[in-house]
């Protein structure tokens, strides 16, 4: 009986679509290492199309057998053709390809236990010993939508400094108006951190990311109908401060820390911790060409709606720490402990250095480069280039993590942040100096977030990981709010950054020296009080 064409087809394409897992299955997991430098390769290339054409054009995305790997969406379905070309009806386009793609491109560095593994047949009949289970689909699932979220939440949060010219311009704002709006915002966020924490170990992490995500929402278009400063203060200061504490690493990490093996904490860390250098990527440039497109308040209402896309990803991501996750110990023992142990302070002071970093540079690095001569192009690229460099950056702070001291690795990453910013000073300022400092920064960007989150949760045990990851994030947040009050104030009485970069460099050198003395090894457990 003669078979239909369009059966034939649809055989066709189920033994093209086996023959791509056998490939997936045999080469990619077998040869992780191979695809990732492809992948980097093809990802730089990426972002120098973007530099070149101030960020606004859109750019080749990666091919190859790397490109081939990522087939795999977000919604199970396996695509004909490879990401870069091909004449495949369904194509991954745009910076969301590129920011799957090396999603799947870091999960395959997970262990068999996390990814379902590869495996090959001793002999013709040989069954699988290992099939994948819910349990390992889950924790995939968990770490791919934690990533989202905290992509989302990090990646709106890197647009507010292109907002300060064209707002300030609007408003007669100066510079000093939007440093107290951003400082007040990293300060909220930090103390509303404990006690999202606090409410992610009792009533679990769901119901919290999706508060804060409203939150965020609401402060967003507070923010576009801010017509003072006290209204500024409070939409873009409060309450995107506390949309940001329920979004972002002290609640998502210990959801993503528990949805695997304990010797693989690390490396699923460091992937979620790309995932904020992933959204300055994808999302600041997208902020510049809808502020373009839309003029601010357009780009305003864009990105709240961006951020509300958290919400419903909560509903993946819920649970708390099961009783049996730690000892028996109440909160305010855990708490008690932690203070009244060294490390615990040597860890929130060097993360209140790496705060400083982060923000001072995010909200005034646009506005350095325009005083430098350069365009808002060039300062919207940098801040996507760091965001892309601290992909591999975080990502391999969490690998190495895993298999040598997280002290040291802290101590060089803030080392490593002192050399850039010296390199910036040395340099007349151009876009490839400009570039280049922002390359080498955003290797050692958010590198700082799984090793101090891994070193309280291997110290002071995963039961309050979120509440003691919460207090360490103050931490974090002052040095946040001291560093853009400080760049904004610094620049309104001198006219210049130069002693806020300088300020920078000493910091640095102390954090390093601050994190040598802290003792990794797990502190003795009291009974509950």
């Amino acid at each position: 009986m003669p078979i239909a064409r369009g059966a034939v087809g649809h055989v066709g394409r189920e033994g093209k679509q086996r023959d791509m897992r056998r490939e997936l299955l045999q080469n990619y997991y077998s040869k992780p290492v191979k695809a990732s430098i492809h992948a980097g390769f093809q990802l730089v290339a990426l972002a120098v199309n973007y530099g070149e054409a101030g960020g606004l054009a859109k750019p080749a995305l990666p091919t190859g057998p790397a490109a081939r790997t990522f087939q795999k969406g977000a919604s199970g379905e396996e695509h004909d053709s490879s990401i870069g070309g091909g004449s495949g009806r369904r194509r991954r386009r745009g910076r969301s390809g590129a920011a799957l793609s090396l999603f799947y491109m870091m999960a395959g560095f997970l262990p068999r236990e996390c990814r379902g593994g590869a495996w090959r047949p001793e002999h013709k009949n040989q069954r699988p010993a290992f099939m994948p289970s819910s349990s390992d689909r889950i924790s995939v699932r968990v770490i791919a939508l934690g990533t989202l979220v905290v992509l989302l939440a990090m990646g709106v949060r890197a647009t507010f400094g292109l907002f300060m010219q064209p707002m300030g311009l609007a408003h007669g704002w100066g510079r000093d108006v939007f440093s107290m709006a951003f400082a007040l915002q990293n300060l909220v966020w930090g103390v509303a951190c404990i006690f999202m924490g606090m409410l992610a170990d009792r009533y679990g992490s769901g119901r919290t990311i999706a508060l804060g995500a409203a939150l965020y929402m609401l402060g967003m278009i507070g923010t576009r109908y801010a017509a003072d400063e006290t209204m500024l203060y409070l939409s873009a200061g409060v309450l995107v401060g506390l949309g940001q504490a329920g979004t972002t690493f002290p609640v998502i990490l210990p959801v993503v820390a528990r949805s695997v093996p304990p010797a693989y904490r690390s490396t699923a860390m460091g992937i979620a911790s790309a995932g904020g250098s992933l959204g300055q990527f994808a999302i600041v440039p997208t902020g510049q060409a809808l502020i373009n497109g839309l003029d601010w308040p357009g780009a305003l209402w864009a990105l709240s709606l961006l951020v509300a896309v958290s919400a419903p990803l909560a509903c993946f991501l819920r649970g708390r720490p099961a009783a049996h996750a730690g000892p028996h110990q109440s909160l305010a023992s855990a708490i008690r402990q932690a203070v009244r142990h060294p490390s615990f302070h040597f860890l929130f002071w060097s993360y209140f250095v790496c705060g400083f970093h982060t923000a001072f540079i995010t909200l005034h690095l646009p506005a350095y480069v325009t005083d430098g001569g350069l365009t808002a192009a060039n300062g919207a690229t940098a801040i996507a280039l760091i965001g892309l460099f601290n992909v591999l950056g975080s990502f391999y702070a969490g690998k190495l993590g895993g298999k040598y001291s997280k002290k040291r690795l802290l101590a060089v990453v803030y080392g490593m942040r002192a050399f850039a910013i010296l390199l910036l000073l040395a340099l007349p300022l151009s876009p490839w100096v400009l570039y280049v400092f922002a390359a080498w920064m955003g290797l050692f960007w958010l590198g700082t977030v799984p090793l101090t989150q891994g070193l309280i949760g291997q110290i002071y045990g995963l039961r309050y990981a979120a509440t003691l990851s919460g207090i360490v994030f103050l931490g974090h947040q002052i040095g946040s709010f001291v560093g853009v009050w400080l760049g904004g104030n610094v620049y309104a009485r001198t006219g210049s950054y130069d002693l806020v970069w300088w300020i920078g460099v000493a910091l640095a050198v102390f954090a390093a020296a601050l994190c040598l003395p802290v003792r990794e090894q797990p502190v003795a457990q009291p009974a509950a009080a």
